[in-house]
């Protein structure tokens, strides 16, 4: 994750000090459409967006039926299930004009969860399903609840910020 984040700044420094304040949400609007190293990043991030649906969706699906107690769906099921979720995805999509928004909330929401939300319940699941708890444990499992409550208002904060630059002059 360190080696990840350093990358990323790297980038992100980079970034900015190629366009400066000119600089916008998704970097790669900041090239000319006629840059042919731009088109081919573009298109990568295309082709990844596009790829990961598919992962995304049966997790997604998976983790809803599971959330609502469907022990195990059919495939058909299942299949409706990721065509509502790509029909619902898409329409957003199609509404939203900014794709640095669709990615800017989606790093809220998704970055709160996976490092701090997801961990947490797997643990707070796992204290609950052992059969001697000791004060540590209960200690460890409001622990995990805390750190649930402070992922899940980072989440919805982040999200928030995004809509507000994206649609307001609120935090300019």
């Amino acid at each position: 994750f360190v080696v990840s984040g350093v990358i990323g700044c790297f980038i992100l420094c980079f970034g900015f000090l190629l366009f400066g304040g000119a600089s916008r949400d998704l970097i790669l609007n900041s090239f000319a459409t006629s840059d042919p190293l731009a088109v081919c990043a573009r298109s990568a991030t295309a082709v990844s967006l596009l790829g990961g649906y598919p992962l995304l969706f049966r997790g997604f699906a998976s983790g809803l039926f599971d959330l609502f107690g469907v022990p195990s769906p059919s495939v058909s099921t299942m299949r409706v299930a990721a065509v509502c979720t790509v029909f619902t995805t898409t329409a957003l999509a199609m509404v939203l004009r900014e794709l640095g928004l669709v990615c800017s909330l989606a790093g809220a929401i998704f970055g709160s969860g996976i490092i701090y939300v997801f961990p947490a319940l797997m643990h707070c699941r796992y204290l609950d399903q052992q059969e001697e708890r000791t004060p540590l444990m209960r200690i460890q499992y409001w622990g995990g609840v805390a750190v649930i409550a402070t992922g899940a208002t980072l989440g919805v904060v982040g999200a928030l910020v995004s809509l507000l630059q994206a649609y307001t002059d609120v935090l300019d």
